[in-house]
């Protein structure tokens, strides 16, 4: 209004903006605001919203990035360099056109690596599983991060557990095979960010052994004769190459050489031996890593004989001219199965002891000389084992 009352009016619109908004999207970063190895490996991204024409700028540990904005929305993305390992805030900062700045942050943790252990315990501390071990559970140990879910592939078996807070675990196995070969035991373990470690641990099974003795008969026939016998008793066979034998017989025992191939041989002698009859060796064997075996064989010991001629021969020890001429008949015993040479004066004849021990030689009348002389008959028996014994009978 001016001094002469006149008036007038005009309006103008204006803008009042004080505040710009900004937001971390809620969905967790890599699914659970955990960053793994693997996940590291290809950067991480950011995402988030605020209003259209703003320029964001994300902070993630000491690098700051300029987010790309379209519309409301923007992300920015971060190299595998710039994700180092640790907890770490991500920062999103933005100023809208009218210069109001906002932000929004997030916790997040950069977890890198994890680890796991075999520990060489129990049987596996010497790393063998010999024959006595292998008969029994075997408990594999180790330690890993708490939580971890830990897989243990050992001797064709899968086997899954968890580590306790304490960070140990342990699993059983059984059904280990037989034989000499080497096993390895893997465990791969997979921490609660979904890092992943792996250890193998070789173990070596051996749960062979054995001893033999040669198939070829003591003495040539399984059976020492008095002639064998001074001689001693020499037994031979075959081990695991590097094992220690050990042989008894009767009372007896000593430690046979072995020579690298395995073969073995041991000796007794005759005042070793045990007495007539029936003897048993028994071969023991302990191989490099403690497996044990024994193997036995029995041969006879048969050192003596015996031979008898029946008399009075002819009934008087008297050999007339009468019987002379209807030959003469020669009876004893000897071992059932000996054979029995038998001689009168320059004659001779052969006969074979029956199974009842009882033996007979015929002599023809040719064979008797005529004439009044004193004679001599000799049996000499020979058993199956080969020992002999002779015997002598007189008559006229």
């Amino acid at each position: 209004t001016d001094e002469y009352g006149n008036s007038a009016s005009t309006t103008r619109t204006v803008s009042v903006d004080t505040a710009g908004s900004v937001a971390i999207d809620d969905t967790p970063i890599e699914g659970d605001d955990i960053v793994n190895a693997a996940e590291q490996s290809d950067g991480v991204t950011v995402t988030g919203t605020t209003e259209e024409g703003s320029t964001v700028s994300v902070t993630l540990g000491e690098t700051t990035r300029t987010a790309t904005v379209e519309g409301g929305s923007w992300t920015a993305s971060f190299t595998a360099e710039e994700v180092t390992e640790g907890e770490h805030t991500v920062t999103a900062s933005a100023t809208d056109a009218a210069g109001n700045p906002s932000t929004d942050s997030r916790d997040i943790a950069v977890d890198l690596s994890t680890a796991v252990t075999i520990d060489r315990t129990g049987v596996l501390q010497d790393g063998l599983i010999d024959r006595a071990e292998h008969g029994e559970a075997v408990s594999i140990t180790g330690t890993a991060e708490s939580g971890a879910s830990v897989i243990v592939t050992a001797f064709g078996d899968e086997s899954t557990t968890t580590a306790g807070e304490d960070g140990t675990w342990s699993v059983t196995v059984t059904d280990i095979a037989e034989g000499v070969y080497t096993a390895d035991i893997t465990a791969e373990a997979t921490d609660t960010a979904g890092n992943t470690a792996s250890v193998t641990e070789t173990v070596q099974v051996d749960t062979e052994g054995f001893v033999r003795f040669d198939d070829v008969p003591v003495a040539g026939d399984d059976i020492v004769n008095a002639a064998e016998i001074g001689d001693g008793v020499t037994l031979t066979g075959t081990t695991r190459p590097g094992s220690a034998v050990t042989v008894t017989l009767g009372e007896a025992s000593a430690a046979a050489t072995v020579a690298e191939d395995g073969s073995w041989s041991v000796s007794f002698a005759p005042g070793d031996l045990p007495a007539d009859g029936t003897a048993t060796a028994t071969a023991s064997a302990t191989t490099t890593v403690g497996n044990t075996s024994t193997a036995s064989r029995s041969f006879a010991i048969d050192t003596a004989t015996g031979v008898t001629i029946d008399t009075p021969v002819a009934g008087d020890d008297l050999l007339s001219g009468a019987e002379a001429a209807s030959g003469l008949t020669l009876t004893g015993t000897a071992e059932a199965g000996a054979t029995v040479a038998v001689t009168l004066g320059a004659a001779s004849a052969s006969a074979t002891a029956g199974d009842d021990g009882t033996w007979s030689a015929s002599f023809a009348a040719a064979d008797i000389p005529a004439g009044t002389y004193a004679a001599e008959a000799t049996a000499t028996a020979t058993d199956a084992a080969g020992n002999t014994a002779t015997t002598r009978a007189s008559l006229t």
